[in-house]
């Protein structure tokens, strides 16, 4: 699948994407802050394993989820259209 532009984007399309973006985002930091709890809790009972580090491996996901949701925002509010 293609990506394209934020500029590229209809209005339906650009607000929808903001909305998907806004969710994934949101769900992915919530699902790395919950790994980053529980890899402290099992690092300090059971020792340090893999799973310990799988955070700091979704944390590239999360940076480009943010900075594609800041850019439709950003074209969102270019367009003065309402999400």
């Amino acid at each position: 699948m293609k990506t394209r532009k934020p500029a590229d984007l209809n209005d339906f399309e650009l607000i929808r994407d903001e909305k998907k973006y806004k969710f994934l985002t949101i769900a992915m930091f919530i699902a790395i802050a919950i790994l980053i709890v529980s890899g402290i809790f099992f690092s300090s009972q059971k020792g340090f394993s893999a799973t310990s580090v799988m955070p700091i491996a979704f944390l590239p996901i999360l940076i480009v989820n943010i900075t594609t949701w800041n850019a439709l925002k950003k074209e969102i509010k270019l367009r003065n259209l309402k999400a």
